[in-house]
């Protein structure tokens, strides 16, 4: 058998199987961010009424203190 023959059919292999490796990273990439972005919307929905049920004056002065000192840390880790 001649090795030539051998390096042509790696060749021939590698081109079939690269666009399939490439596109899929491509997806995995493409659904990571889409789902980062969905995350982070939904993150910062979740603060906006946050922030709004604390300035209707459902808790108490102390409660608002309390849960901001909170949000201070959380953002400091």
């Amino acid at each position: 058998m001649n090795p030539y023959n051998k390096k042509g059919s790696t060749i021939v292999e590698a081109a079939l199987i690269f666009p399939i490796v490439i596109i899929t990273v491509v997806g995995v990439i493409t659904l990571a961010i889409v789902f980062y972005e969905k995350v982070s919307d939904q993150a910062e929905y979740h603060n906006l009424l946050r922030e709004e049920s604390l300035v209707e004056g459902e808790f108490s002065n102390n409660e608002v203190d309390f849960i901001h000192n909170i949000d201070k840390l959380v953002e400091a880790l």
